[in-house]
């Protein structure tokens, strides 16, 4: 992993590698009375679990590797963290939780009350048709403590296999 703690004027590399991750997301939360950094990488392993380390050194190393098989999991494709601006102590997740008709599709936006070990639905991404396509996704803070959503989906005029024909914003009043 690449990461600045300079607002990026310099860059440094990660010396804990990551392996079978990629894609990652980071998160700067408080664990255990620190400030720490949750990694959550898109796994490459079979059944798709979301790769979790956490770093209490802004970044320079990781440690506690995981890989969860919880509802943040189970398809491969590229997701979005944040700390939750209405509430510090949760994190968001969006991703495409999949269904009958494609994996990557019925977009869900998931929270964390307990650093990352279980999650709960918040909010489908794509309430107008659950089934609808979804893909690489952004969350980000807005004023006042909501989120915005930003996520690659398909429509009528797409090929078989491609969910980012179209890109879609959403935002979400404060989550708590």
């Amino acid at each position: 992993m690449v990461y600045s703690d300079d607002g990026g004027s310099t860059w440094e590399m990660s010396e804990t590698p990551l392996p079978h991750n990629g894609e990652a997301q980071l998160a700067e939360v408080s664990r255990d009375g620190a400030s720490t950094v949750l990694f959550d990488g898109r796994s490459k392993l079979k059944g798709y679990p979301r790769g979790l380390a956490w770093s209490a050194d802004a970044g320079a190393s990781f440690h506690d590797m995981t890989f969860a098989t919880d509802g943040s999991s189970g398809i491969s494709c590229m997701a979005s963290l944040l700390v939750d601006p209405a509430n510090r102590s949760s994190l968001l997740f969006s991703h495409p939780a999949g269904s009958p008709k494609g994996s990557r599709s019925h977009g869900v936006l998931l929270r964390s009350d307990d650093l990352a070990k279980s999650w709960s639905i918040v909010s489908a991404a794509t309430p107008d048709n659950i089934d609808q396509m979804f893909a690489y996704s952004n969350l980000n803070a807005l004023p006042g403590g909501a989120v915005g959503l930003t996520f690659e989906t398909g429509d009528a005029g797409c090929t078989a296999a491609a969910s980012a024909c179209r890109i879609c914003y959403r935002s979400f009043a404060p989550l708590t």
